[in-house]
C-alpha cells in the first residue's frame, strides 16, 4: 500500500508544525516498511535561511519519524531541478545545490538512503532545456514538470533503483533477482556506481 501526503507549497517545516503526538500516532497505526520525504523545491526561494537552520530542520523531521516506527527505512528525495530567470537566461537556483548537499550530509547521517533527482534530469540547467523541448518535459514556470517529464523521472527512479538493487545482491553474494525487469531507462547519475547513494 501506498499512502502520499502531498501539500502545495510545504516546506520541510510544515511537517515540524504538526503535533508531533499525534503525527506519531498515525505513523504507527500506518507502519511503513519506507518512509520517502521529497523537499527542497520551496526552500530552494529561501535564499537568507542559513545552511545549518535548514540542515538543523531536516534531522528534527527524520528524528520524529525515527522515534514514531524506528522500524522503517527512509529515502530523501532531494529536489530536481529549478530554474530563476538571470540577465544572462534561465539558470539553475544556486540554493539548489546547497539544499541539496545539506539533504545528502543528513540522510547519510541518519542512516536513509538519498536520491538526486537534479542528477537524474541530467544537472544543472536541464529543466530550462526540458522547457524548451517539443513537447516539453516541464512547465514553462521552470519549476514543475509536465506528465511526460514526471514520467521520465519517476522511470530513471525506478530503474537506479533496480540496478542498485542487483548491485546490493551482487556485492552481498547473492543470486540476481527473479523479479520482472523494468523498462530501462539510461540512467543519467554520475555519482554512486549503481545510481542511489544507499545507506
Amino acid at each position: 500500500m501506498l499512502d502520499a501526503l502531498g501539500i502545495n507549497r510545504a516546506r520541510i517545516t510544515t511537517a515540524l508544525s504538526w503535533n508531533e503526538h499525534h503525527w506519531a500516532e498515525q505513523l504507527k497505526h500506518r507502519a511503513p516498511a519506507l518512509v520517502v520525504f521529497a523537499y527542497g523545491t520551496n526552500e530552494s526561494t529561501d535564499i537568507e535561511m542559513a545552511q545549518h537552520v535548514y540542515e538543523r530542520q531536516l534531522v528534527d523531521a527524520l528524528g520524529r519519524v525515527a522515534r514514531a516506527v524506528p522500524s522503517a527505512s527512509c529515502l530523501m528525495l532531494g529536489p530536481p531541478d529549478r530554474a530563476i530567470e538571470t540577465k544572462d537566461g534561465w539558470v539553475t537556483a544556486p540554493k539548489i545545490a546547497e539544499i541539496i548537499a545539506a539533504q545528502r550530509r543528513v540522510a547519510e547521517a541518519a542512516g536513509c538512503a538519498f536520491y538526486d533527482q537534479l542528477a537524474a534530469m541530467g544537472g544543472d540547467g536541464a529543466i530550462a532545456g526540458w522547457a524548451a523541448e517539443t513537447p516539453p518535459r516541464a512547465q514553462k514556470d521552470r519549476v514543475h514538470l509536465t506528465r511526460d517529464g514526471y514520467a521520465q523521472l519517476g522511470s530513471s527512479f525506478a530503474s537506479d533503483l533496480m540496478r542498485a538493487y542487483a548491485g546490493f545482491r551482487r556485492d552481498a553474494g547473492l543470486p540476481p533477482s527473479t523479479t520482472r525487469e523494468l523498462p530501462v531507462v539510461p540512467s543519467t547519475l554520475p555519482v554512486a556506481p549503481d545510481g542511489l547513494d544507499a545507506q
